[in-house]
């Protein structure tokens, strides 16, 4: 599930009967559905306030867009256009500013090729941010100088790294392992959840 930064819209994805949109006020205790998603391959959603929220999907075995959902409309809006050599743009993350949409773009070499982009909503503009061809599990904790990911570098184990924006360094939070799980709020910092579990 995702919150609103006002923390007055919550979501998240209905897999059964079907795939839905979810969306609901913590306040009102109410909930309703948004979006038919039947018929995609859905990922990721992300609210970027209480009226519009970001998500991943793709139709038949074409790669995956991001799409902005208009929450009061129902209209859909491509935000990305992978290339069709890809596995598609997955994992948004707004930055706690709102003003860029973070993303993983996988290449067609599998999940452990990729690296993190970064959309400008209001030029339309898409940035190359990593260079690593990583596996990146989680994005969160996103501001305008530095991105923390959950990752591996090549084909080693999961890390949890803190990416400097300017400089393109990466820098280790955590020792490696198997799988690391992170959780941030809806400002986008880290509150200390996370799962680990160490190799071997």
């Amino acid at each position: 599930p995702s919150c609103s930064p006002s923390r007055g819209r919550f979501a998240y994805f209905q897999t059964s009967p079907g795939c839905a949109v979810i969306v609901g006020s913590p306040s009102a205790l109410t909930i309703r559905k948004a979006w038919d998603c039947s018929g995609c391959r859905v990922g990721r959603l992300t609210l970027r306030d209480d009226r519009r929220l970001v998500l991943s999907a793709s139709r038949d075995e074409g790669p995956s867009h991001l799409l902005m959902l208009d929450l009061g409309s129902g209209g859909v809006r491509v935000l990305t256009h992978p290339p069709a050599s890809s596995l598609g743009d997955m994992n948004p993350l707004w930055a706690a500013d709102r003003g860029r949409l973070y993303f993983v773009r996988t290449r067609v070499g599998g999940l452990a090729d990729g690296d993190v982009f970064a959309l400008d909503p209001a030029r339309g503009t898409v940035s190359q941010v990593t260079h690593v061809g990583g596996w990146f599990n989680e994005l969160t904790a996103g501001g305008r100088d530095s991105l923390t990911v959950v990752a591996t570098r090549g084909e080693g184990l999961f890390s949890i790294w803190r990416i400097d924006l300017g400089s393109g360094r990466w820098r280790p939070l955590t020792g490696a392992g198997d799988y690391i799980g992170m959780s941030a709020s809806a400002d986008g910092r880290i509150r200390g959840a996370f799962l680990f579990c160490a190799a071997g």
